[in-house]
């Protein structure tokens, strides 16, 4: 958690029988025999633990907390190293104010979904009694939270059948919610807060080495979760940047020059599995494996190895330009509601593979909605003369 110490709960028992408790006397009356009466059913799939732990927080935390998700809960067996679940847990929403949060995880994927356990789901809930920060960190670091509450009004069109015509609002160019959940990945949302400056010119001796410029969290790539596609996706993604960390006269500037470019991706197709990276799954490490077949497609070998080479085409996504220039006038809530357009991608005019279909945002009337909370208002920096 904050201090990186590991905590361990005991062993789950699964199937576990409830307690028994005394019988009732036949002419026991009162608020307590009506409590035992109206006691829920005991349910064995259903397995709790509460952790309790100290933490010192300061400014080194604060910064730690909001760069990237340091914490995370884990769901391993006890004879296994190897754990079946491991939950990332981002604390940055308590920087913002927050108090509560929670987080969960679907075990459909894993062997406790099935007999004699039955576990669907993993769920995490992280309180504290109190705000995180002080009064004197809260007006230094003087956090602003983005958070990307919901993409609203998606593309959804019935489903083409064979035969179909325009009248009948089935099209061969478009795609079902259910299709789309069934082919892609689920729905997750990117952007930049603040771009990364131009790398320096490398000189000769040094174009060998490459080094890894680590930038600030403020010109890092954030990614929300993933969710399945719908109508009204609702992310309500958080995100804290220590704006008592920025220059405010920079911070001002940026905001009033440059907008925030979200990427609302929500036809990534899901990866094909290479018949070579199964093999070498499930073969022997010593042995060759055979390199996977070609697809064939004119019936020239030349030819079609040259198409079964080239890269899959890009996947298409929505994107929407987010302007935070209100929190420059000294406001500390804002929320945008921004229209959703199709990305511009120049799409080769013959592949080998299927192009993919592009999304009707604009004729969907589809949105995203930001919202943008600061915890103290901007203030420009004042120079006095000297002398």
């Amino acid at each position: 958690m904050f201090d990186g110490e590991a905590m361990v709960s005991e062993v789950l028992q699964f199937n576990a029988e409830p307690p028994e408790e005394p019988e009732a006397a036949e002419g026991e009356e009162g608020e307590e025999g009506q409590e035992k009466k109206e006691k829920k059913p005991h349910d064995p799939n259903l397995w709790t633990h509460t952790f309790t732990t100290t933490a010192t927080i300061n400014e080194d935390a604060i910064v730690k907390i909001c760069k990237s998700a340091q914490s995370s809960i884990s769901l391993r067996r006890e004879d296994l190293e190897v754990p079946l679940v491991l939950l990332p847990l981002d604390l940055c929403a308590m920087v913002a104010g927050e108090r509560v949060l929670e987080f969960g995880v679907s075990l459909a994927h894993t062997e406790l979904y099935e007999d004699p356990f039955n576990v669907a789901e993993f769920n995490v809930k992280i309180s504290i009694p109190e705000a995180l920060l002080t009064n004197e960190l809260e007006e230094k670091l003087n956090p602003l939270c983005i958070t990307i509450v919901a993409a609203e009004d998606m593309p959804d069109h019935a489903k083409y059948e064979l035969g179909g015509t325009w009248k009948d609002g089935k099209n061969p160019s478009t795609r079902s919610l259910a299709e789309l959940q069934q082919e892609c990945l689920p729905v997750y949302c990117k952007y930049t807060f603040m771009q990364p400056p131009p790398p320096k010119p490398k000189s000769e001796e040094k174009e060998q080495e490459e080094e890894e410029v680590e930038h600030p969290d403020w010109c890092c790539e954030v990614v929300t979760n993933s969710l399945p596609q719908s109508r009204k996706v609702k992310f309500k993604h958080k995100k804290v940047f220590l704006a008592g960390l920025i220059h405010p006269d920079d911070l001002i500037q940026h905001l009033k020059d440059n907008k925030i470019v979200v990427e609302v991706h929500d036809r990534d197709r899901i990866p094909p599995v290479s018949k070579q990276g199964s093999e070498e799954s499930n073969g022997d490490g010593g042995e060759e494996q055979e390199t996977p077949a070609i697809p064939v497609w004119s019936g020239l070998a030349s030819i079609d190895k040259a198409r079964a080479e080239e890269p899959l085409l890009e996947n298409p996504y929505a994107v929407c330009a987010i302007s935070l220039a209100p929190l420059c006038d000294g406001r500390q809530f804002v929320v945008e509601r921004n229209d959703l357009g199709p990305k511009r991608i120049n799409y080769p005019a013959f592949s080998a593979h299927i192009k993919p279909t592009l999304g009707d945002y604009v004729e969907s009337g589809s949105v995203l909605v930001v919202k943008a909370e600061l915890r103290r208002p901007l203030r420009s920096a004042t120079l006095f003369p000297s002398g």
